[in-house]
């Protein structure tokens, strides 16, 4: 398909954390502002200092990047602050008034995050692409007894965007399952191999100051429980702590429940079996030592943690949901907040020849899940959104769904 040569694109992310989605999203980035078709802002929360500090090296490459920094920062129940957000929505639509955007692409981690910039889209018609991971519903998460009036409340969220960029077809179908009839299309997360290096293990162990005759088992990414089970994890080794002896669990990284976290680690008496490790800008040394890769998820999309696992040819034993279910063997899967369940999975694939299905893994990540393949992806659904808008009007952004 032949796209819009400089087609206006505005992104915004108001996220207050870099994760897995900001480096989808940069990923994306960089292959639209490598092709030369697109004319591109980012509007970022400056509270956001990581993905700042990516942007600025990017726009420093790419001349067609223009950066737009604000204050504003998505947070807990934002799906009650951003109607009340009027100062920051009414800056919003004057960047949006400013830079002219023949789209918007709406960075949002689960619907009520970014939703700021919904809001300014639809207020500015411009029309506005939600690029999202996730779509489980607040029940589905199991967040209490209230859960059912969240999901009430952001309802109305799923009819704002014209569009939806998702990474994955369990994702697609957890959109359409929320009510969503609006066009959906799937780029997977990708990759990139060649800046994974392989270490030696030794190598990297002395790298890290681990150590070197323990079996390594390593939960990785931001620290949050309700999302990433980091309590599972410590549950599932407490109570079967005998059975770990020779292993040493990793926690890399940091997030809002850290101190909880270390305190759950001191009354367990956890001390010798886990260890907490800071966030690695360079993940090569962390996966070249690790032995195994443990996510006991409560909901996840399509984890970029999974694939760079995959591509090291490490077991990856996780919860029996989402992308994980799809995309990982059956005897690597646990029943979702089981501990005990876990920990047997984890007991088990130690203890079992994995060679046949790490090369598989590794096969499936250089054949489908690459940073090129990704943003090659990307860059054909701008141009496919941005055709529309011109031939047919942006109140006509419709399309088959995937």
């Amino acid at each position: 398909m032949v796209g819009i040569m400089n087609g206006r694109v505005l992104f915004y992310d108001d996220a207050a954390v870099f994760g897995g989605h900001e480096k989808m999203t940069l990923n994306a980035l960089q292959s639209m502002a490598h092709s030369g078709d697109f004319e591109i802002g980012f509007v970022y929360s400056r509270k956001n200092v990581s993905l700042e500090s990516r942007l600025r090296e990017l726009a420093h490459r790419y001349p067609s990047i223009g950066l737009l920094p604000l204050g504003y920062v998505s947070g807990s129940l934002q799906f009650l602050r951003t109607p009340f957000a009027i100062d920051a929505c009414s800056s919003l639509r004057s960047t949006m008034r400013s830079f002219r955007p023949d789209c918007a692409v709406i960075v949002q981690g689960e619907i009520s995050l970014s939703s700021l910039g919904l809001w300014a889209a639809r207020r500015e018609r411009v029309p506005a692409i939600s690029y999202i991971p996730l779509a489980r519903s607040r029940r589905e998460r199991g967040e209490g007894r209230l859960a059912w009036l969240k999901d009430l409340f952001l309802r109305p969220y799923y009819r704002l965007p014209d569009e939806y960029i998702t990474i994955g077809e369990s994702v697609a179908a957890t959109l359409r399952a929320r009510g969503v009839k609006q066009p959906i299309r799937v780029v997977e997360n990708g990759i990139d191999p060649e800046a994974l290096r392989v270490m030696p293990k030794e190598e990297a162990r002395k790298q890290l100051g681990l150590p070197l005759d323990t079996y390594l088992a390593g939960l990785v990414g931001r620290i949050e429980c309700k999302v990433k089970g980091h309590d599972l994890l410590l549950r599932a080794v407490a109570e079967h702590r005998d059975q770990f002896r020779g292993w040493k669990f990793l926690l890399v990284g940091d997030g809002p429940d850290k101190a909880a976290m270390t305190d759950m680690v001191e009354k367990l008496k956890l001390g010798a079996l886990v260890q907490f490790v800071p966030w690695q800008n360079d993940l090569a040394a962390l996966y070249s030592a690790l032995d195994m890769v443990v996510m006991p998820s409560r909901f996840e999309g399509v984890p970029v943690v999974m694939l760079e696992a995959m591509h090291y040819r490490l077991p990856v034993v996780a919860s029996n949901l989402d992308a994980m279910k799809e995309m990982l063997p059956s005897d690597w899967l646990f029943t979702a907040a089981n501990p005990s369940e876990l920990a047997a999975r984890l007991l088990e694939v130690r203890h079992s020849d994995q060679n046949q299905l790490l090369d598989r893994n590794r096969r499936i990540i250089d054949e489908r899940f690459t940073r090129q393949k990704q943003g090659a992806e990307f860059c054909a659904a701008m141009h496919w959104a941005l055709n529309l808008v011109t031939n047919r009007g942006a109140s006509n952004l419709t399309s088959p769904t995937t």
